[in-house]
């Protein structure tokens, strides 16, 4: 969980910097190591929202949607 936890904190760090498509790409690293990371994947959805890529953002905040409902969480 650390490690997923470092790409999750480098991809806000570069969405931070403008640096997209590097973020997605740490966001989905963080999300290989950890499939329940569900930040990652509201972050990384929202990311590729502001990509051009809605309906996959969708998918991502469906995901971490059903990820925070599982934990009870809103």
């Amino acid at each position: 969980m650390a490690i997923a936890q470092e790409f999750f904190q480098s991809g806000r760090k570069l969405a931070k910097q403008g640096q997209h498509q590097e973020a997605i790409g740490e966001y989905t690293r963080a999300i290989e190591l950890d499939p329940n990371y569900a930040e990652a994947y509201f972050y990384r959805g929202n990311t590729l929202a502001l990509e051009g890529q809605p309906q996959k953002g969708i998918e991502d905040f469906q995901k971490a949607a059903a990820i925070f409902t599982s934990r009870g969480e809103s």
